[in-house]
């Protein structure tokens, strides 16, 4: 079985310690099946990251500023000294993954990615939304065709209305 994570399934855990985590990387290890992940899952999940980061860092400095207006001695603001670490989601993966297969984007034809804009087809929403979802998504079917993929391939991603249609819930008439 090969199984395909999206960017979402990172939030809030950018190291993969809570147990859904550890309970798919054991379930990878001990069954043999293999993890798939776009390259661009990556670029976007370290780009988040480091955003969010940098907003921390910079109400860290505002609360430090505001501090120092209520305080006679001088406070001091360090952001080495706050032992903040590089992250390198690829590393990370490959130190919990034993199987672990890195798909590119590059193969995938502009063309395909602007019919799907100009006829809102998932995943792009109204607006246009959704140039990365549906650069991920092509990529994983990219991977499919071309290796003529005959395992079953599990898509894991926290936010399942970017990629399918709901459901319309008809009810019958007269119905309350």
């Amino acid at each position: 079985m090969k199984i395909f994570i999206d960017t979402n399934v990172f939030y809030n855990d950018w190291f993969m310690r809570n147990a859904n985590f550890k309970y798919l990387f054991h379930y990878i290890s001990n069954d043999g099946h293999s993890l798939i992940i776009s390259k661009l899952v990556i670029q976007e999940a370290e780009n988040i990251r480091q955003r969010e980061l940098s907003e921390a860092l910079h109400d860290i400095k505002c609360s430090i500023n505001k501090m120092q207006k209520l305080n006679a001695n001088i406070l001091s603001y360090d952001a080495e000294g706050l032992g903040v670490n590089d992250y390198d989601l690829t590393l990370l993966i490959q130190s919990r993954a034993d199987n672990l297969e890195i798909i590119g984007y590059d193969d995938i034809p502009h063309s395909e990615v602007v019919i799907r804009a100009l006829n809102n087809k998932k995943p792009f929403m109204e607006g246009e939304k959704g140039y990365r979802d549906t650069l991920i998504w092509l990529s994983l079917i990219d991977y499919i065709v071309k290796n003529n993929e005959s395992e079953d391939v599990i898509f894991i991603t926290q936010n399942k209305s970017d990629f399918f249609k709901p459901r319309l819930s008809i009810s019958p008439i007269g119905v309350a």
